[in-house]
């Protein structure tokens, strides 16, 4: 017999120890004392704040925002739009691409509102807009410069 467990053999002891492991598992933790039990809900409360944090409504918009951003070209083009303005004869010159594709791509990126367009003499000339494409200029002058 153990001491002080009034378990008689080694089988029942292990038996013991894992059902006392899954109960603790299936009902929560349980502590011995009270500050275990103030830890749990300072534990909880933190889980809460994150899954309040990680269900905002945000996380979508910028998943939609990076989806219409992952196109090689459409980063060229709009690193070039944030030094300075550009024709589609311009961005055809510098990108080396057809007219049909930088004139699409300048419309996804103008209808998700990263773009504005605007004529100077007879080329329409693309510029971007500041409150949208602002954190992902940043965000890609980050990663391509450094």
């Amino acid at each position: 017999m153990f001491p002080d467990t009034g378990i008689e053999n080694i089988g029942n002891f292990f038996i013991t120890i894992i059902q006392a492991s899954v109960d603790t598992l299936i009902m929560g933790f349980s502590g011995c004392c009270p500050a275990d039990s103030d830890l749990e809900n300072t534990w909880r409360n933190d889980l809460e704040r994150e899954v309040r944090e990680v269900t905002s409504p945000v996380f979508n918009d910028v998943a939609d925002m990076m989806k219409i951003i992952a196109n090689p070209l459409r980063i060229k083009i709009l690193f070039l739009l944030e030094k300075k303005d550009h024709s589609v004869y311009e961005l055809m010159y510098v990108l080396k691409e057809p007219q049909n594709l930088l004139s699409y791509n300048l419309g996804v990126l103008k209808k998700a509102g990263l773009l504005e367009s605007y004529y100077r003499s007879r080329h329409k000339t693309y510029r971007l807009t500041g409150e949208k494409s602002a954190p992902f200029i940043r965000c890609l002058q980050q990663v391509l410069i450094t």
